[in-house]
């Protein structure tokens, strides 16, 4: 029902029309992150008394076109299993040339919100966004280049800011 693959392809291609602002640098976001996130953590867990069960939070810095992809593969494993059942039921009701089409369209459509969203959210955490085997906490996602762009149109100092976006857990 849905090309995933095609819906990773348009995502990354419809973003290089909008590059990253010069300014943003990843190396340098991540490093500031983790510290943050340690920082964040322990002010979390003193205000609430909580503490996590699966260590340490952490944060990850990405680029657009990484995070549209982490995305597709979410969605794909949230809603892939039921679309297959669907289109299993559906297989003898519907053309091949017509059930190809609509794999096409929605891929390209999945993959045009993906690259759309991509350049307004700041991160999010998600359970389904990284790999299934990964252990222990699973990171918030922070999107570095619209964490800069919203900074800067907010009149804030990156050391002011980047408190108030990065995760943190109790």
């Amino acid at each position: 029902m849905v090309d995933w693959e095609l819906a990773r392809r348009v995502a990354s291609g419809a973003l290089i029309l909008k590059p990253a602002p010069a300014t943003y640098r990843s190396s340098n976001l991540q490093g500031q992150f983790d510290e943050l996130t340690a920082r964040a953590e322990v002010l979390v867990s003193e205000a609430t008394g909580l503490h996590s069960a699966h260590g340490a939070a952490r944060a990850k810095v990405t680029d657009r076109a990484a995070w549209a992809t982490a995305n597709v593969r979410s969605l794909q494993r949230l809603v892939g299993p039921a679309l297959d059942n669907f289109q299993t039921a559906r297989i003898a009701k519907v053309s091949a040339p017509a059930l190809a089409m609509g794999r096409a369209v929605s891929g390209t459509q999945l993959g045009l919100m993906l690259a759309y969203m991509a350049t307004r959210v700041l991160g999010q955490y998600d359970l389904l966004i990284n790999d299934e085997k990964a252990r222990g906490p699973r990171p918030g996602v922070l999107r570095g280049p619209e964490c800069g762009r919203h900074r800067r149109a907010l009149l804030v100092r990156a050391g002011e800011f980047r408190p108030l976006v990065g995760p943190a857990r109790g």
